[in-house]
């Protein structure tokens, strides 16, 4: 049989899961400092307030210190940024980060570690596989957001029992990874607070087990307001009656009398025996009589219409 060995400073959940799947029934062995920096380390935690980094930066590289200073950012973008500023203000530094070319990558690295120069900015890409003895001091300009990230920057220093020195720059958003650094678990993050390089964590507030306990009051249910009773407001309705007529009054006319009076008034049109218009001229032979568009029609037994 082949016996297999799997050795790793952190494992993670991806690297657990690798190892579940390729080994069967393997047997992890873990360091007894797994998880935690060595005794000789020693932390600093410095409060950032209103996101100014440069002038807490500023008064650390004023401070002499044996060996040399790795500076630690998230993204490469934050890198170049803070090597120009570096740069700007007279302090000589490398750059170490990925998407660079390799051979301009083993070129600073050679300057750090011969201490030609004594400032590395680097990603996390220089907090594994390197062993530099000459690392003096490790400053996180931006705290990682895993643990796991942070002891393997912090791991750059104090190495083989030698004193080294991690520099924190702390802002509100890192308080959850401080915390779980000193094994508290906040659950209000707002709560917990930044003070002296501690990380100060309030007491949860316990009851009083010999005072007697007793239920909230629940608060009465509100009464709904009674509602207003307004009266309807209705306009008044035309009454019409039949008054008696007065004997002095005058009797009104009938509609259907004065319609037929009217039409019997009502001056007959004048024709000739033709039917024509009386006036007008006489219909030529041989052509029916003018009919006048007048005169009513009437219909003969036989169908004929008759002009009455």
């Amino acid at each position: 049989d082949t016996q297999l060995a799997l050795f790793s400073a952190t494992v993670s959940n991806a690297v657990q899961t690798i190892m579940n799947e390729l080994f069967q029934d393997a047997e992890v062995v873990r360091s007894k400092g797994s998880g935690k920096v060595v005794s000789t380390l020693t932390t600093r935690n410095l409060t950032v307030v209103d996101g100014k980094r440069w002038p807490l930066l500023e008064k650390l590289l004023k401070q002499n210190v044996e060996g040399g200073t790795m500076l630690f950012a998230n993204t490469r973008e934050q890198c170049d940024k803070l090597a120009k500023e570096l740069t700007d203000n007279g302090y000589e530094c490398v750059i170490y980060r990925g998407e660079m070319d390799k051979n301009e990558r083993r070129q600073n690295l050679k300057k750090f570690t011969s201490g030609q120069v004594d400032l590395i900015v680097a990603t996390d890409l220089a907090g594994r596989g390197l062993d530099i003895s000459n690392v003096g001091r490790v400053i996180n300009y931006h705290l990682p957001k895993q643990k796991e990230n942070y002891l393997h920057r912090a791991g750059r220093t104090a190495r083989a029992g030698r004193p080294g020195l991690v520099v924190n720059l702390v802002t509100e958003r890192d308080a959850r990874l401080i915390a779980a650094l000193d094994n508290n678990k906040p659950k209000d993050l707002a709560n917990v607070k930044v003070e002296g390089g501690k990380v100060r964590i309030p007491a949860p507030v316990r009851p009083d087990p010999r005072l007697k306990q007793y239920p909230t009051p629940k608060a009465a249910p509100k009464e709904a307001a009674p509602k207003k009773a307004y009266a309807k407001e209705e306009a008044p309705r035309a009454k019409f009656s039949k008054a008696p007529a007065s004997k002095g009054a005058p009797a009104k006319p009938n509609s259907a009398k004065v319609a037929a009076s009217v039409k019997a008034d009502a001056p007959k049109a004048k024709v000739n025996k033709d039917g024509s218009p009386k006036g007008a001229s006489p219909a030529p032979s041989g052509l029916p009589p003018r009919r006048n568009p007048y005169q009513a029609r009437s219909r003969k037994p036989n169908g004929r219409a008759r002009i009455r």
